[in-house]
């Protein structure tokens, strides 16, 4: 792979990553296996992303931010209904992680390998606080950080015994129980969150997001 005019060295590191991680798994791709495909020497890695799981975390974030975006040009009035946003949101995130068996290789073995909560936590944790914005909520930071914990935690664990035990549960149906999760224990009124859940069933399937890639 060369990179182009529009593609900086970052990005041509990252296209190559996220070939390799697709078509051989987080665990067999090295950093050496993907600069062996880029006209770029390995040794400027660290200057980019200093570790493989640094790496992985831009993705993830990348990913997540394109979402986000897409979704707010079809539906700008989601722009401060954090909480419907994030359910939409997640309900696109894993029908594209899920229905692609790569893909899910992939996901399945960066969690089974490292806690959810140290990949995700600069991404997630903001997203958060908005809940507690949007419905007025008091919560003590040291309160909040240990419900991010617990969150990460059980999600993580649902995810192994999902791929282990070959559960057969629809990707929106994963999004409903895992997004429930923080409204609940901050305490949001049980069906409050049930109608957001279920309004943000209408306005995914509204959307065609086809053009949203993970990893290629």
């Amino acid at each position: 792979m060369k990179a182009n005019n529009n593609e900086t060295t970052r990005d041509l590191i990252l296209q190559s990553a996220k070939y390799n991680f697709y078509h051989h798994g987080y665990k067999a791709t090295t950093i050496s296996k993907i600069f062996s495909e880029i006209d770029v020497p390995a040794g400027i890695f660290t200057y980019y992303f200093k570790t493989k799981d640094m790496l992985v975390y831009e993705i993830y974030k990348s990913f997540f931010n394109n979402i986000d975006h897409f979704i707010l040009e079809s539906y700008p009035n989601l722009k401060n209904s954090y909480f419907l946003k994030q359910a939409v949101l997640s309900k696109i995130y894993y029908q594209i992680i899920l229905s692609d068996e790569k893909n899910a290789s992939f996901y399945y073995q960066v969690l089974e390998n490292k806690s959810n909560f140290r990949v995700n936590k600069h991404i997630i944790g903001p997203i958060f606080k908005n809940f507690i914005d949007e419905f007025n909520l008091v919560i003590p930071e040291e309160q909040f950080y240990l419900i991010t914990i617990l969150d990460a935690g059980s999600r993580r664990e649902f995810f192994l015994n999902y791929f282990k035990n070959h559960l057969t549960i629809s990707p929106y149906e994963i999004s409903n129980l895992i997004e429930a999760l923080i409204p609940l224990m901050l305490r949001i009124d049980k069906n409050v969150v049930d109608s957001i859940l279920l309004k943000s069933v209408g306005i995914a399937n509204s959307l065609k997001y086809d053009h949203l890639v993970f990893l290629v």
